[in-house]
Order: C-alpha cells, then sequence, then structure tokens
C-alpha cells in the first residue's frame, strides 16, 4: 500500500515537472497531454493483464516463483498455500525445496513438518519438526513457535502410538 502511494506521488512530481519544463503555447500543451494520455491507457492496460494473471494470491505467488530464483520466502509461502488448499503433494515438494535453498529458514521445517502430518508421513514429519524446533530454539525465538513446534511433534507422536512421548510434548 505504501509503495502504491509513493508510485502516485512521483507520477505526479513527473507531471508537475514535465508542465514546467515543456514549452507553452497551444501545440505543446496538446502534445503533452496526448503523451500522457497514451501513458496512462498503457498503463490501465498493463494492470488489467496482470490483475487477470494475478487472480488470487496462489497465482501470484506461482507466478514469483517462475520469474525469481532460490526466493526460499516466496517458496514457503506457496508451499503453506499448496498446504492450505489440499494440493499436500505438491506443497512438500515446494517446502522441501525452500528448506534446500536455506536451511536456516525456521519456518520451511514447521511447515514441511505439518504438511507431512496431514500426508499420513509422521515419521518424516518428526524429523522436520524436530529441525523447526531446534531452530527456532537456536534463534532464540519463544511462545507460539516453540509451543505450536510442540504441539505438532505431539500430534504426529501420538499419530504414531507413541502415547507417552506425546502426552510430554502436549505439557
Amino acid at each position: 500500500y505504501s509503495a502504491l502511494i509513493l508510485l502516485i506521488i512521483a507520477f505526479v512530481a513527473l507531471v508537475w515537472l514535465v508542465g514546467e519544463l515543456w514549452p507553452r503555447g497551444r501545440e505543446a500543451r496538446l502534445a503533452l497531454t496526448t503523451a500522457f494520455a497514451v501513458l496512462l491507457t498503457a498503463l490501465a492496460v498493463s494492470s488489467a493483464a496482470y490483475a487477470r494473471l494475478w487472480r488470487d494470491d496462489l497465482t501470484l505467488y506461482e507466478y514469483t516463483v517462475r520469474v525469481t530464483k532460490d526466493n526460499f520466502i516466496v517458496l514457503n509461502n506457496l508451499g503453506s498455500m499448496l498446504m492450505s488448499s489440499g494440493r499436500t503433494a505438491e506443497a512438500i515438494g515446494i517446502l522441501q525445496e525452500t528448506e534446500r535453498i536455506n536451511p536456516e529458514h525456521c519456518n520451511a521445517p514447521y511447515n514441511l513438518g505439518i504438511t507431512l502430518i496431514r500426508a499420513v508421513r509422521n515419521r518424516e514429519a518428526l524429523e522436520a519438526l524436530s529441525r523447526a524446533l531446534a531452530c527456532y530454539e537456536r534463534e532464540g525465538r519463544v511462545g507460539a513457535y516453540i509451543a505450536d513446534t510442540h504441539y505438532n511433534l505431539g500430534v504426529a507422536l501420538s499419530n504414531l502410538g507413541r502415547y507417552p512421548e506425546a502426552e510430554a510434548r502436549f505439557r
């Protein structure tokens, strides 16, 4: 939102500057008006095309992944969105790639662990969530990060029938 405001301010400043520096006269004013009308039309057409391309957050993230390289934050967000939309197998691949690109990004193994639980791959989920917990602790994170990771470790352990260990995680 703030980037949009800055863009509008820059555009207004450009229009004002060109208006000040442009030669005076009816023909010059008509040429300037026509030039800005063409520019605005081109920008409107471009915006409409991108609005169709980016019809929702998922398509925006998929597009961003295609046009960037090794963007672990976007990949992590895409993986989370795929998981939320039920595309578990795709999410697992994306989140594994995210962790490969940046092993120090704690949210990637956390999201991978949750996705693996949903895919009923609880042993792998334990490994991913353990990596996430170690990462969060290494970074000194507290509160929800740690609590949620312990909770999900408990879920995976419970799913494996390891109830005493799960109970310890839930405490």
